[in-house]
């Protein structure tokens, strides 16, 4: 039996907890084994209850009116087999039968000063309990565990031989951390403990470590692969654009002639272009000259015109004012003037 620690568990949870483990030993005859890590002592009253069931074999104050009226209920029959026949002898043999099926198992690290005083603030910890000191481990053992770790993981993939070869590096680094804090106590003064737990931190760290390096050579080696697969394949297009150029080149060599020849012919027409261009300007300026011997004479001729054109009306108004009687009088003169 264990209790799950959470975010708001408390000393509530704690004795609902208290309760179910104890009825179940007590009231259900079942043999338990109640485990509880110094982890889990979120209020030292965890420790100091404990304490208590190792003493008594319950917890003072635990129970309510009704809780008891059910263990009475559920215990009367063995305690009645045991002659208990009244409340407080059944609860007195719920009791026992508490103390003889439930068995504490509580982990506790060495590390530091709280070990010390609890033990000081709680003796039915030494009293009651029988003390597991856990040594250092050997080095089959070291060795045995390391081997394990390293099997047992697939991703790993290593032979016998480098199996065996990484376990014995890891036995030696551990042995040496031994070495090391009992001459650093020798010299110091100080304990520095070394537990089980960091070996299988050094294993796992030595794990998780090596899949992370593999995934980055993976990753290199991928990219170099992807670069060789660009390269070859640049390499093949080149080696294709040369052929390709090879097949061209007399082609491009027979344009380059033409358009050399196109170049001359060009170059030819268009010296006869410039002697042309030469002999407009010429017939040009010549008919310059002539439009302006042309506009002179328009000139004159507007003068000549603007002089002449008052007479002209004068003789168109003169003839408005003829009649047909003075055009008879002068078809009557025989001999009429000179103005006539």
């Amino acid at each position: 039996f264990q209790i799950e620690m959470s975010k708001g568990y408390g000393m509530n949870e704690w004795h609902e907890d208290m309760k179910r483990m104890l009825m179940k030993s007590g009231s259900q005859d079942i043999n338990t084994v109640f485990l509880f890590s110094d982890t889990q002592i979120a209020k030292e009253a965890f420790l100091e209850e404990v304490s208590s069931i190792l003493n008594t074999g319950e917890v003072p104050n635990l129970y309510a009116n009704e809780d008891r009226l059910e263990i009475t209920e559920k215990c009367s029959k063995g305690a009645n087999a045991v002659g208990k026949n009244t409340p407080a002898e059944i609860f007195g043999w719920y009791v026992e039968q508490c103390r003889k099926n439930l068995h504490i198992v509580i982990c506790m690290s060495p590390i530091g000063s709280a070990f010390r005083n609890r033990l000081r603030s709680f003796p039915s910890l030494v009293n009651c309990c029988t003390i597991d000191w856990f040594h250092e481990w050997p080095a089959d053992a070291l060795s045995a565990v390391a081997n394990q770790f390293l099997s047992k993981d697939k991703d790993l993939d290593f032979d016998d031989t480098i199996r065996t070869n990484v376990t014995k590096i890891m036995v030696q680094a551990q042995q040496s951390v031994f070495s090391l804090s009992e001459k650093f106590l020798a010299e110091a003064k100080r304990h520095f403990y070394v537990t089980p737990t960091s070996y299988l931190e050094l294993i796992n760290s030595f794990i998780s470590t090596l899949k992370e390096r593999r995934q980055i050579v993976q990753k290199g080696k991928w990219r170099y692969d992807t670069g060789l697969d660009k390269i070859n394949d640049a390499k093949e297009q080149v080696s294709a654009l040369q052929i390709e150029l090879n097949d061209l080149e007399p082609v491009l060599e027979k344009a380059a002639q033409e358009t050399g020849e196109m170049r001359e012919r060009v170059e030819a027409q268009q010296a006869g272009a410039v002697e042309k261009k030469a002999v407009v300007e010429e017939e040009e300026a010549k008919a310059n000259v002539q439009k302006a011997n042309a506009a002179a004479i328009k000139a004159d001729c507007e003068k000549d015109l603007a002089a002449a054109l008052p007479a002209y009306e004068a003789a168109l108004e003169a003839l408005s004012k003829l009649s047909k009687g003075d055009v008879g009088e002068v078809r009557g003169m025989k001999t009429p003037p000179a103005g006539v």
